[in-house]
């Protein structure tokens, strides 16, 4: 199976081993993103000492499908990559489906591994701007207002329950749509 909501979980399981559990590791903060045309399918960041010691932001974008990825080439971030969150990017796709020499320049490779992922390619960090940095405070704000409106996180899928949904209600309606073998994962 290597839909895209799997797909994404795997990217959160590999991100939460990067930040060696004392990050925060975000899935699709769509609510929190604030313009640029773009929502990551991951973010995440390493406990402050490691930001300090020059590891930065890491950024997934998953794929499931050659089409996605060829479509993902158009999106501003690889125009102004330095307007972006995430120093370090990766792709994420079933295996085979992307080749290292069709990434763009300085992003990483991950392919599905077991319950995980595996490190194909790394990338090369990219320096941001003030505009990569702000859009990364701002993302990191949303999620301290959310808190304190008092929504609730649902630490397995590395998300906040919608406001005014108990995270059971809203953990019933992603099993309905996800299936038992993604939740299993969980």
């Amino acid at each position: 199976m290597t839909d895209h909501p799997r797909l994404v979980l795997l990217a959160v399981r590999w991100a939460r081993r990067q930040t060696r559990g004392h990050g925060v590791v975000l899935a699709e903060p769509r609510a929190w993103w604030t313009g640029r045309g773009q929502c990551p399918d991951v973010l995440a960041w390493p406990s402050p000492a490691g930001i300090q010691g020059g590891e930065g932001s890491i950024l997934v974008e998953v794929k499931a499908s050659r089409a996605a990825f060829r479509a993902d080439r158009a999106k501003p971030i690889h125009a102004r990559a330095e307007d972006f969150p995430g120093v370090r990017r990766y792709y994420l796709a079933p295996s085979g489906m992307i080749r290292a020499d069709e990434l763009p320049p300085g992003w990483g490779l991950l392919e599905p591994h077991g319950s995980g992922a595996v490190l194909l390619r790394g990338p090369v960090p990219f320096a941001l701007s003030a505009a990569g940095h702000a859009v990364e405070t701002r993302i990191l704000t949303s999620v301290v207002v959310r808190w304190q409106l008092g929504a609730q996180w649902m630490g397995a899928e590395a998300r906040f329950a919608p406001l005014g949904r108990r995270p059971a209600d809203h953990a019933a309606d992603l099993a309905a749509r996800r299936g038992p073998v993604q939740m299993a994962l969980l």
